[in-house]
């Protein structure tokens, strides 16, 4: 069963060795399903799962960095057309 999900605005994230500080708020809705809790930016497509909150939390941090570095640092020429745009996203946040 799903629980009714939460929006949390966020200005920043933070892993054991970055900080990430946004310009505007991302939107990430928390909801727990079955049992587990799930954090989701869907303009992002970001989703952090886990059996606690702070679990799914640590995993949406490290999706948030995994993309950082995969997309937002890479050079548009490797990217395909939908990563180009994620990329814009991210830079601008």
């Amino acid at each position: 069963m799903r629980s009714v999900a939460r929006v949390e605005s966020i200005k920043q994230i933070h892993s054991a060795d970055r900080r990430f500080w946004f310009r505007n708020a991302i939107q990430v809705e928390a909801h727990q399903e079955q049992g587990h809790w799930i954090l989701e930016c869907r303009p992002l497509y970001l989703v952090g799962y886990g059996k606690t909150k702070e679990e799914s939390r640590r995993s949406f941090v490290e999706a948030f960095e995994c993309q950082w570095d995969s997309i937002a640092q890479e050079r548009d020429s490797k990217l395909t057309a939908e990563a180009l745009d994620l990329k814009r996203t991210l830079l601008e946040l």
